[in-house]
Protein backbone atom coordinates (compact mmCIF):
# COMPACT_ATOMS: atom_id res chain seq x y z
CA UNK A 1 0.00 0.00 0.00
CA UNK A 2 1.53 3.96 -0.90
CA UNK A 3 1.66 6.37 1.64
CA UNK A 4 0.29 9.84 0.01
CA UNK A 5 2.20 12.83 0.63
CA UNK A 6 0.66 13.91 2.97
CA UNK A 7 0.59 11.21 5.14
CA UNK A 8 4.22 11.06 4.73
CA UNK A 9 4.85 14.45 6.14
CA UNK A 10 2.91 14.50 8.98
CA UNK A 11 4.25 10.81 10.07
CA UNK A 12 7.69 12.84 11.20
CA UNK A 13 8.38 16.15 11.63
CA UNK A 14 10.73 17.81 9.08
CA UNK A 15 12.48 20.80 9.22
CA UNK A 16 11.26 23.53 6.65
CA UNK A 17 12.33 23.48 3.35
CA UNK A 18 14.17 26.39 1.99
CA UNK A 19 13.26 27.63 -1.69
CA UNK A 20 16.54 29.66 -3.16
CA UNK A 21 15.26 32.25 -5.66
CA UNK A 22 15.20 30.22 -8.66
CA UNK A 23 13.19 28.07 -6.95
CA UNK A 24 10.50 30.74 -5.52
CA UNK A 25 10.45 31.88 -9.54
CA UNK A 26 9.68 28.39 -11.02
CA UNK A 27 7.13 28.10 -8.16
CA UNK A 28 5.54 31.90 -9.06
CA UNK A 29 5.45 31.16 -12.49
CA UNK A 30 3.62 27.92 -11.89
CA UNK A 31 1.02 29.61 -9.37
CA UNK A 32 0.30 31.51 -12.92
CA UNK A 33 -0.08 28.21 -15.09
CA UNK A 34 0.32 24.82 -13.98
CA UNK A 35 0.65 23.32 -17.64
CA UNK A 36 3.19 25.73 -18.93
CA UNK A 37 5.82 23.97 -20.70
CA UNK A 38 9.65 23.28 -18.81
CA UNK A 39 11.27 24.97 -21.70
CA UNK A 40 8.89 27.66 -21.56
CA UNK A 41 9.46 28.09 -17.78
CA UNK A 42 13.46 27.72 -18.73
CA UNK A 43 13.14 30.72 -21.32
CA UNK A 44 11.32 32.92 -18.97
CA UNK A 45 13.82 32.70 -16.19
CA UNK A 46 17.05 32.07 -18.48
CA UNK A 47 18.09 28.61 -17.42
CA UNK A 48 18.33 25.31 -19.19
CA UNK A 49 15.62 23.09 -19.51
CA UNK A 50 17.47 20.83 -17.86
CA UNK A 51 18.07 22.97 -14.70
CA UNK A 52 14.71 23.52 -14.42
CA UNK A 53 13.65 20.08 -15.17
CA UNK A 54 15.52 19.22 -12.08
CA UNK A 55 14.53 21.83 -9.93
CA UNK A 56 10.93 20.74 -10.70
CA UNK A 57 11.72 16.80 -10.17
CA UNK A 58 13.22 17.69 -6.89
CA UNK A 59 10.33 20.28 -5.64
CA UNK A 60 7.91 17.58 -5.98
CA UNK A 61 9.76 14.72 -4.86
CA UNK A 62 10.48 16.90 -1.62
CA UNK A 63 6.47 17.37 -1.71
CA UNK A 64 7.19 21.11 -1.76
CA UNK A 65 4.80 20.99 -4.85
CA UNK A 66 2.55 19.25 -6.34
CA UNK A 67 0.88 20.11 -9.53
CA UNK A 68 -2.80 18.99 -9.98
CA UNK A 69 -5.75 20.27 -11.99
CA UNK A 70 -8.21 21.50 -9.55
CA UNK A 71 -12.61 21.82 -10.49
CA UNK A 72 -14.75 24.45 -10.18
CA UNK A 73 -17.24 22.74 -7.85
CA UNK A 74 -19.76 25.61 -8.75
CA UNK A 75 -19.37 24.80 -12.44
CA UNK A 76 -19.59 20.78 -11.76
CA UNK A 77 -23.68 21.54 -10.02
CA UNK A 78 -22.14 21.76 -5.97
CA UNK A 79 -23.90 25.50 -5.31
CA UNK A 80 -23.97 24.42 -1.66
CA UNK A 81 -20.94 23.69 1.06
CA UNK A 82 -21.04 23.03 4.60
CA UNK A 83 -19.30 22.92 7.27
CA UNK A 84 -19.41 19.85 9.65
CA UNK A 85 -18.20 19.13 13.45
CA UNK A 86 -18.26 15.63 14.37
CA UNK A 87 -17.38 14.05 18.16
CA UNK A 88 -16.67 10.67 17.66
CA UNK A 89 -16.50 7.62 20.03
CA UNK A 90 -12.79 7.08 21.05
CA UNK A 91 -12.54 3.85 19.51
CA UNK A 92 -14.12 4.08 16.61
CA UNK A 93 -11.99 7.60 14.96
CA UNK A 94 -10.17 5.58 12.72
CA UNK A 95 -13.42 3.62 11.60
CA UNK A 96 -15.25 7.00 11.06
CA UNK A 97 -12.52 8.45 8.75
CA UNK A 98 -12.41 5.53 6.67
CA UNK A 99 -16.07 5.95 5.69
CA UNK A 100 -15.76 9.32 5.18
CA UNK A 101 -13.17 9.22 3.06
CA UNK A 102 -14.87 7.21 0.15
CA UNK A 103 -17.50 9.83 0.22
CA UNK A 104 -16.87 11.80 -2.16
CA UNK A 105 -18.99 14.82 -1.62
CA UNK A 106 -16.67 15.00 1.53
CA UNK A 107 -13.90 17.62 0.24
CA UNK A 108 -12.21 18.17 3.22
CA UNK A 109 -10.84 15.93 6.35
CA UNK A 110 -9.18 17.20 9.80
CA UNK A 111 -8.30 15.53 12.85
CA UNK A 112 -8.65 17.73 15.81
CA UNK A 113 -7.49 18.18 19.17
CA UNK A 114 -10.62 19.73 21.14
CA UNK A 115 -14.42 19.36 21.75
CA UNK A 116 -14.86 17.99 18.28
CA UNK A 117 -12.99 15.44 16.96
CA UNK A 118 -13.38 15.41 12.97
CA UNK A 119 -13.62 19.02 11.24
CA UNK A 120 -15.21 18.09 7.27
CA UNK A 121 -16.34 20.62 4.64
CA UNK A 122 -18.76 18.74 2.26
CA UNK A 123 -20.55 19.70 -0.90
CA UNK A 124 -24.33 19.87 -2.07
CA UNK A 125 -26.25 20.02 -5.18
CA UNK A 126 -28.92 21.33 -3.21
CA UNK A 127 -30.16 21.84 0.04
CA UNK A 128 -32.08 18.87 -0.27
CA UNK A 129 -28.95 17.12 -0.66
CA UNK A 130 -27.45 18.34 1.94
CA UNK A 131 -30.80 17.28 4.07
CA UNK A 132 -30.74 13.78 2.68
CA UNK A 133 -26.55 13.09 3.85
CA UNK A 134 -27.10 14.49 6.92
CA UNK A 135 -30.43 12.36 8.08
CA UNK A 136 -30.03 8.96 5.99
CA UNK A 137 -26.11 8.95 5.64
CA UNK A 138 -24.24 10.45 8.55
CA UNK A 139 -26.71 9.92 11.11
CA UNK A 140 -26.16 6.43 10.58
CA UNK A 141 -22.55 6.27 10.72
CA UNK A 142 -21.66 4.09 13.46
CA UNK A 143 -18.87 6.00 15.90
CA UNK A 144 -20.28 9.37 15.36
CA UNK A 145 -21.64 10.89 18.86
CA UNK A 146 -22.53 14.36 17.67
CA UNK A 147 -22.64 16.73 14.68
CA UNK A 148 -22.82 20.56 14.23
CA UNK A 149 -23.36 21.20 10.60
CA UNK A 150 -23.00 24.94 9.31
CA UNK A 151 -24.00 25.61 5.80
CA UNK A 152 -21.19 28.06 4.54
CA UNK A 153 -23.31 31.23 3.04
CA UNK A 154 -20.88 32.76 0.78
CA UNK A 155 -16.90 31.23 0.97
CA UNK A 156 -15.21 34.38 0.76
CA UNK A 157 -11.66 33.45 0.06
CA UNK A 158 -10.30 29.85 -1.35
CA UNK A 159 -7.21 29.33 -2.12
CA UNK A 160 -5.06 26.79 -3.00
CA UNK A 161 -1.59 28.65 -2.82
CA UNK A 162 -0.38 28.23 0.58
CA UNK A 163 3.10 29.89 -0.23
CA UNK A 164 2.70 33.00 0.14
CA UNK A 165 5.70 35.24 -0.98
CA UNK A 166 6.38 36.89 2.38
CA UNK A 167 6.57 33.51 4.04
CA UNK A 168 9.83 33.10 2.76
CA UNK A 169 11.59 35.52 4.58
CA UNK A 170 9.63 34.64 7.85
CA UNK A 171 12.46 33.26 10.63
CA UNK A 172 11.15 29.66 11.94
CA UNK A 173 12.17 30.69 15.57
CA UNK A 174 9.11 31.42 17.66
CA UNK A 175 9.10 34.50 19.57
CA UNK A 176 6.70 33.59 22.11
Amino acid sequence: METSPEAKSTNKRRARVQLDELDTEIVAILRENGRIPTVEVARRLNFSEGTIRKRLQRLERENVIQIVATSSINLLGYHHEMKLMLKTAPKKTRQVIDTLKVISRVRYIALLGGTYTLDLIVAFESDRAAARFLVDELAHIDGIIEFNAMPMLRVVKRSYDWLADDDQNESTESTI
